[in-house]
C-alpha cells in the first residue's frame, strides 16, 4: 500500500479530532500509578439533537504526585483515554471511513489529591461517531498504555443500525488522461439522505489531505463560514492539478455538517475525493519463432501518479473471444514487458490495460484496449 493510500485511509478512518490542549509537565518516570474506577457517562446517547456529551472519570493512585492536568495529545492520535469501535458499522457505504478510535485527550483532577484523586474529561460526539464503542486503554505520562478492555466499558452512540442521517459520496465525471500530473480535474461530491437518497442542501467544508494531523473539529460554533451544497445536493471544489502542491498526498476530504441553530454545527458525514484517471498505452511486438515479446509504455507512469491497478494483459483472439495469455505490470517508469509462447501459425493479439479501484472504490481508473495486430509464429 502506497503512502498516498495509507493517508487516504487515515483521513477517513482516523478523523476523530474532538479537542486539543497544551502539553503538561510529566510526573517522574519511576512513579507507580494504579488505575482505580473508570466511569463513562452516559453509556448511551441517541444523538437526536446532533450532539452527545461524554464524560469520563478516572481514579488514579500514585507513589508520586500526578499533575492536575494529564495531556498526551501532541497530535490528535494520542489519547489519554481511548475507545475503539467494536461494531461493524453496518450503515457504512463504500465511500465512508468512519472513525475507529474516539476518546479524551486532557484529564483534569476534580477531587482528591495529586497522589490519590479523580481526573475528569469531556468530549462532544456527533452523528459521524454513530456506533458501539469500548474503552480499551488509558495512558498518562507516568506509564505506558494500560489495557482496560476487560472492564466492559461500552458506550453506544446514535443508532448503529441506521447510521447518520446523511451520506456524502464522490461524483465521478469523465476520466482524466494523465501524463505529467499537471492535468486538471474538478473534485465533486453529492450529499443525500441515507434512508431514501433525496438530495440534501448541507453545509460543508473541505480539508486538504496533505496534513493528517490538522483535522477539522467535530463541532463548529454558530456563524462559522461554511459552503453549502446546491439544491440537488451537489458540491464542487475549484479545479486542481491531479498531483497537487503536496504531491499525491494532496487529496480533498469533504466534511459535511448539520446546522443546529445557536448550538452550532455537528459533523454528519465525510468522504475523500480522488481524480478519476484514464489509462493510456502503446505497444511494440517482437517475434522470435513462436515467442512473442510485447513492450510499451502506459500512462500515467506510477512515478508520476499511482493510478489504481498497474496490471496489464496480453490477449489473443480465439473464436471471436479475447483470451488473456500473459500478464505484466506497469513499472514505476511507465514501461511494461510481456512474453508469450504460442502455437505455430497466425495469431491475432492485442494489449488490454484494465482500469481498477483502490481505497474501497474511492480511487478509480478506466482502462484502455489497444488496436489488435496479427502475427505469424513459426
Amino acid at each position: 500500500m502506497t503512502q498516498r493510500r495509507r493517508l487516504a485511509s487515515l483521513a477517513l478512518a482516523g478523523a476523530v479530532l474532538l479537542g486539543a490542549g497544551s502539553v503538561a509537565s510529566a510526573p517522574p518516570a519511576a512513579a507507580a500509578v494504579t488505575i482505580g474506577d473508570v466511569v463513562v457517562s452516559p453509556i448511551a446517547d441517541g444523538l437526536e439533537d446532533g450532539f452527545g456529551r461524554l464524560v469520563v472519570e478516572v481514579s488514579l493512585q500514585s507513589s508520586e504526585s500526578i499533575p492536575d492536568e494529564i495531556f498526551n495529545g501532541v497530535h490528535n492520535d494520542v489519547l489519554s483515554v481511548q475507545m475503539e469501535r467494536v461494531d461493524d458499522a453496518p450503515w457504512v457505504t463504500s465511500s465512508e471511513r468512519p472513525p475507529q478510535r474516539l476518546g479524551w485527550y486532557a484529564l483534569t483532577r476534580v477531587s482528591g489529591t495529586a497522589t490519590d484523586g479523580v481526573w475528569r474529561a469531556s468530549i462532544t460526539a456527533t452523528p459521524w461517531h454513530t456506533g458501539t464503542w469500548q474503552v480499551t486503554q488509558i495512558e498518562t505520562f507516568a506509564f505506558d498504555a494500560i489495557d482496560v478492555s476487560d472492564r466492559g466499558l461500552v458506550v453506544e452512540l446514535g443508532d448503529p443500525a441506521a447510521g447518520p442521517q446523511w451520506v456524502v459520496q464522490p461524483v465521478f465525471g469523465s476520466p482524466v488522461k494523465v501524463v505529467t500530473g499537471n492535468e486538471m480535474w474538478t473534485p465533486q461530491a453529492r450529499v443525500t439522505d441515507r434512508s431514501d437518497g433525496t438530495a440534501v442542501r448541507a453545509p460543508w467544508l473541505p480539508w486538504r489531505g496533505g496534513d493528517p494531523f490538522n483535522l477539522p473539529q467535530s463541532t463548529l460554533p454558530s456563524g462559522t463560514p461554511l459552503q453549502q451544497a446546491d439544491a440537488t445536493g451537489y458540491l464542487a471544489l475549484p479545479a486542481a492539478r491531479v498531483v497537487g502542491s503536496e504531491g499525491e498526498l494532496d487529496r480533498p476530504v469533504i466534511h459535511v455538517y448539520g446546522r443546529y441553530g445557536s448550538r452550532g454545527y455537528s459533523w454528519q458525514a465525510a468522504t475523500t475525493l480522488f481524480p478519476y484517471v484514464k489509462w493510456q498505452a502503446n505497444s511494440r511486438f517482437a517475434v522470435s519463432g513462436r515467442t512473442v515479446t510485447v513492450t510499451g509504455n502506459a500512462w500515467p507512469a506510477p512515478s508520476v501518479y499511482d493510478a489504481a491497478n498497474t496490471t496489464i494483459y496480453l490477449q489473443r483472439l480465439v473464436s471471436g473471444t479475447w483470451v488473456t495469455v500473459a500478464t505484466g505490470h506497469v513499472r514505476e517508469t511507465g514501461r511494461y514487458t510481456m512474453t508469450w509462447t504460442g502455437p505455430a501459425g497466425q495469431v491475432t493479439l492485442r494489449v488490454y490495460k484494465p482500469g481498477g479501484s483502490a481505497n474501497h472504490g474511492l480511487d478509480r481508473s478506466e482502462g484502455t484496449k489497444l488496436a489488435s495486430t496479427t502475427l505469424v509464429l513459426r
